[in-house]
């Protein structure tokens, strides 16, 4: 048989005398037990959100995340790696940078570490250098670009660079020269600019 339990408005159950009145009172752990659950919530959201926040877990990725669904997916969305620069064209182009930034301060300083200091391009550089500070035409440096994939060999410890060199600056015209750059290796294998010539 089944039994209907009714509330009242004023809180008495009639239930058929079923209950006795010491089942009517609120339980005695009510406040307590409310804390203790609010305590275990808070512990719950710290452990599984901001502590994976703060110590970077939640970037990695596994089974369960975008990310780690595809392994292959995601490799092909990487950036291709970069290709090494060849030290002697790397070289070369540091050393047309300082000359760019050389040819509008007439300051050796600039070229140190990028030319050779017994080479002919440095000497011709040095001489010129009192006449560039007497025009001084100071601020942006010429941007000074190599187009080249043709290295060739030189004598030992030396190469050469055949490409076009392409300088430009705001407000003027831009100049495009085809050269060959010699560069000569240092005892610790570093190149340096020894010269250039008129590229064949």
């Amino acid at each position: 048989m089944t039994e209907v339990i009714s509330v009242e408005v004023d809180g008495e159950v009639e239930d058929g005398g079923r209950f006795s009145p010491e089942d009517r009172r609120p339980p005695r752990w009510g406040l307590p037990a409310a804390i203790a659950v609010a305590g275990v919530l808070l512990l719950a959201v710290l452990v599984m959100v901001v502590l994976p926040a703060l110590t970077g877990a939640g970037n990695k990725p596994n089974d369960e995340t975008e990310a780690g669904r595809d392994v292959a997916e995601t490799a092909q969305r990487r950036a291709p790696e970069a290709t090494p620069v060849d030290p002697r064209i790397d070289s070369a182009a540091k050393a047309l940078a300082a000359w760019g930034q050389f040819a509008v301060t007439g300051d050796p300083a600039a070229l140190e570490g990028f030319f050779d200091k017994e080479g002919p391009q440095y000497r011709a550089l040095k001489d010129e250098a009192p006449g560039l500070v007497g025009t001084a035409r100071g601020g942006t440096p010429y941007r000074v670009t190599l187009t080249s994939d043709d290295i060739m060999s030189g004598q030992t410890g030396e190469a050469v660079l055949r490409g076009k060199v392409s300088w430009a600056r705001p407000g003027e015209s831009d100049q495009v020269h085809l050269w060959e750059i010699v560069l000569r290796a240092t005892h610790d294998g570093r190149w340096l600019l020894w010269t250039v010539r008129a590229g064949r």
